[in-house]
């Protein structure tokens, strides 16, 4: 007595045909220490040289009041930029840790600012706050330049 026949490459069961290829999902990155570094250290710079320019060419045209508002308004939207860029250049899956992890790098490296003035702790301490916002509003810009599909 013999069995059923063995199946032939006809009779195997074959996958449905389709024309959509499959949504490509890349692993998740770690995060690692030199990006953040990197990041933290280009958004200090833009947002130096930012200020640099801004004392340079605005202050002795405006008022104190205005000069300063104008030297945060300036810091505020170009840290922005700084964690935009940082946001699209970001491990895969951990944009928003990476981006937190800068921010607070860049938090605790305005504290060697702040030791070496003479009212440093709360104006240090609130300072987190527009470091937030900018980390926000960048990352946002981030995430609608470069979209990040993980698993």
């Amino acid at each position: 007595m013999s069995g059923p026949p063995p199946p032939t490459p006809q009779s195997a069961p074959q996958p449905p045909l389709s024309y959509e290829t499959p949504p490509r999902v890349l692993p998740r990155e770690h995060l690692r220490a030199w990006p953040v570094i990197r990041d933290a250290a280009i958004i200090y710079a833009i947002t130096f040289v930012v200020g640099f320019l801004i004392v340079l060419l605005a202050v002795p045209h405006l008022s104190p009041t205005s000069s300063s508002l104008l030297a945060g308004l300036c810091n505020l939207a170009f840290a922005g930029v700084g964690f935009a860029f940082s946001g699209c250049r970001a491990p895969r899956g951990n944009r928003w840790a990476h981006l937190g992890w800068v921010a607070v790098l860049i938090w605790l490296s305005g504290l060697v600012e702040a030791i070496v003035s003479k009212d440093w702790l709360i104006p240090w301490l609130l300072s987190f706050v527009p470091i937030g916002i900018s980390m926000g509003v960048g990352g946002l810009i981030s995430m609608l330049v470069v979209r990040q599909k993980v698993e």
